[in-house]
């Protein structure tokens, strides 16, 4: 599963009720602009649901 911008886009609309939609947004843009690997992707997007 490669990551797409879509997505990154669906994800800050899924946080955008929350206070980390800034952060949130920022984190998804800098782990696709570096090409984590999709462990690190879906890690850090666990993280984020679970703060």
């Amino acid at each position: 599963m490669s990551v797409k911008k879509t997505d990154e886009y669906i994800l800050i609309i899924h946080f955008s009720h929350n206070s980390l939609a800034t952060s949130a947004a920022f984190i998804l843009k800098k782990v696709y602009e570096n090409s984590f690997s999709n462990l690190t992707f879906t890690l850090s997007l666990h993280l984020l649901h679970t703060t």
